[in-house]
């Protein structure tokens, strides 16, 4: 709504002051291929989301000099009409003496490219140590099939209490079609299993 706003402001100003008829015609085709383009990037995203269906997606790793990643990913497993479940798997070296916290955030969509919820990982890691990530998100009270987008999977990394890595420093920004008319009530998020599988170091990170 605001973008249409923005439109009949800018088409009422040339009008009123006087711009010819080609500046006029110039400025609309501009706004009209932009829109366009809108138009056209949110249907190939909405196609890519119904079509898409990886089993793991490959995350963008945060840099900082205290610690190193690798392997990183969301391993994905669906359920059709009902919901998803996201599994945090990769290695890291923590090189400080000090417990290093990862708290990993996405928005899921449902097929008609709605945010309906917002996964949230966190785990902490051991200082002086190279250990595997584990907690996972899990969503089945939407009854519909969800996805992730790979792009929008924020991981932000905290060193007693300060944040010192974040793989997208501005806030994400979710590809909406329009509001959910009924959005749902959010269930609690999952943070690790209550009954984790005991960590195994895993050297594949040199010191």
């Amino acid at each position: 709504m605001k973008k249409i706003f923005m439109i009949l402001s800018i088409v009422s100003s040339l009008f009123m002051t006087g711009c010819s008829n080609t500046n006029v015609n110039n400025v609309l085709d501009t706004i009209s291929n932009g829109i366009e383009i809108g138009i056209n990037n949110v249907s190939d995203f909405i196609s890519k989301l119904a079509t898409s269906k990886p089993a793991q997606l490959l995350l963008k790793v945060p840099n900082s000099q205290y610690f190193e990643v690798d392997s990183y990913k969301l391993k994905l497993t669906y359920f059709d009409g009902k919901g998803i479940e996201a599994k945090l798997e990769g290695n890291v070296y923590n090189k400080t003496n000090s417990t290093l916290t990862f708290v990993v955030d996405f928005p899921i969509y449902d097929l008609s490219g709605n945010v309906v919820d917002k996964g949230y990982i966190k785990d902490g890691i051991y200082g002086g140590r190279v250990d595997s990530f584990y907690g996972y998100y899990s969503q089945y009270h939407l009854n519909r099939d969800l996805r992730i987008n790979a792009e929008q999977v924020r991981t932000r990394v905290y060193l007693n209490g300060k944040l010192i890595a974040n793989t997208h420093p501005q806030p994400v920004k979710p590809t909406t079609t329009k509001k959910a008319t009924a959005e749902p009530k959010q269930q609690p998020i999952v943070e690790n299993s209550t009954s984790p599988k005991p960590r195994q170091t895993r050297q594949s990170i040199s010191k």
